[in-house]
């Protein structure tokens, strides 16, 4: 798998944890989605920052995309995407 596609899995697994998990947590009290999705999430999130310092990107273009994997949404968009 290379780098832009951890980076659009790691994306999706947070917009999923941060959209759908959370709310149906505290709306309709169902934590299991947060306890499936949270790990994997994180994994992914673990292996995408792996890989990025494995990267023959450039030292801003590194930053640029791990900064992108804290905003939701932002791998989406070509400047944060590797």
């Amino acid at each position: 798998m290379n780098l832009r596609h951890l980076a659009l899995l790691e994306g999706l697994t947070l917009l999923v944890l941060i959209l759908v998990a959370v709310p149906l947590k505290y709306a309709a009290h169902w934590p299991l989605g947060v306890r499936i999705v949270g790990p994997i999430h994180g994994l992914a999130f673990l292996v995408y920052c792996w890989k990025l310092l494995e990267s023959d990107l450039s030292h801003a273009q590194r930053w640029r995309c791990f900064l992108g994997a804290f905003l939701p949404g932002a791998v989406f968009s070509r400047r944060f995407r590797p």
